[in-house]
């Protein structure tokens, strides 16, 4: 994995909408490509990092501070998908909770709603929380977080789309079939960034990515993010080692700041 330098097209604003040029939602031949994450997944398996503190044994020192993480997961999914993840940062010391909203059914306006209640019931507490999601699980994570920044310390987002809604995604179709707009939601989202997100976001994004397009990934507008280029497919990122570790390694570099508060309720 590296740090991202990539130059992308400059970004245009046709009717208000962002585009990039050229870029469209992944092809067939890229979303055939998804069947690797049969590789990332056995990697996963066989390294020893989900299922034992494995990781304390060989040194890696666990949470000095042992920040309270929610993941949220992507599209057709539950958090029970994302439990590689949990296992490892609950092993490295972190306290780990589901979103607490069921299947991610794609519903983005009622789960934004229903998840920046749920921050704000956490800032009331006085708990500022990691979120770490998913596909368009960090979308809701980023925008619930825009609404309610007290509650949430950092965002680490997986194969995460910032722009055009689901317009560069392999959901475009399901999303246009039950009637969807996609120019509204893509100028939803564009509006969405005239209140900044000035959190510490990580972003992480894939060449490989077969469910989203990589540059869709890529905030060009929120001043305190951090692209970081992994080598896995989307549907692998929750289980691929390398990626596992590296989101333990962001959790740990997070900030101590807030009060510890209740767990967040259902």
């Amino acid at each position: 994995m590296k740090a991202n330098t990539t130059t992308l097209p400059e970004v245009q604003y046709p009717h208000g909408h962002a585009t990039i040029p050229d870029l469209n939602a992944p092809s067939g031949r890229m979303r055939l490509g998804e069947l690797g994450v049969v590789n990332d997944f056995t990697r996963g398996l066989f390294s020893g990092l989900w299922w034992s503190d494995n990781e304390r044994s060989q040194g890696n020192q666990p949470a000095d501070t042992p920040h309270r993480i929610v993941l949220l997961p992507g599209f057709g999914s539950s958090a029970r998908a994302m439990f590689a993840l949990r296992n490892l940062l609950k092993n490295q010391g972190f306290r780990v909770d589901d979103w607490g909203l069921g299947v991610n059914d794609g519903d983005v306006p009622r789960l934004l709603e229903a998840m920046t209640l749920k921050l704000k019931q956490s800032s009331d507490d006085g708990e500022q929380l990691i979120l770490v999601g998913w596909s368009l699980g960090g979308y809701i994570a980023r925008e619930a977080a825009r609404e309610c920044p007290a509650a949430v310390r950092k965002i680490i987002t997986l194969g995460t789309p910032v722009i055009g809604g689901p317009r560069y995604t392999a959901a475009a179709g399901f999303y246009s079939r039950r009637g969807w707009d996609l120019d509204e939601i893509d100028h939803e989202t564009l509006m969405r960034y005239e209140t900044p997100l000035t959190l510490p976001v990580t972003a992480l994004y894939s060449r490989r990515d077969g469910v989203v397009a990589w540059q869709a990934c890529i905030d060009q507008w929120s001043p305190n993010i951090t692209h970081i280029e992994v080598d896995c497919t989307h549907l692998g990122m929750a289980y691929e080692p390398s990626v596992l570790r590296l989101v333990e390694q962001e959790c740990k570099n997070t900030s101590v700041s807030g009060l510890t508060g209740a767990a967040l309720t259902g």
